[in-house]
């Protein structure tokens, strides 16, 4: 599922920051966590993406950050809720700054 958030640029400039992630994980039961609590997830990824600062994720290692920062909140919304949390991976399959 996409995100879409709206980011202020240098000079006050008004950006947007498009973002499509997928998960990889061994363990079959982890999609079905993440599907029950999909609506937590949305909303913590789209709080993090939100808090990003434009220029950050303009570099390779920013937007490597920004990965490893939602694998972090993705396995805490899980442990959270007492949910296997096997997620060894988020990758972007699409990423669009404007």
């Amino acid at each position: 599922r996409g995100f879409e958030v709206n980011r202020t640029g240098g000079a006050g400039a008004r950006r947007l920051l498009q973002v499509e992630r997928q998960v990889m994980t061994r363990d079959d039961t982890v999609p079905e966590a993440l599907s029950r609590h999909e609506p937590m997830i949305r909303n913590d990824l789209l709080l993090l993406f939100g808090g990003q600062r434009y220029e950050s994720l303009e570099s390779r290692e920013g937007r490597l950050n920004l990965q490893s920062l939602a694998l972090n909140a993705l396995t805490q919304v899980l442990e959270s809720e007492n949910e296997p949390s096997a997620v060894e991976a988020v990758y972007f399959t699409s990423f669009v700054m404007q």
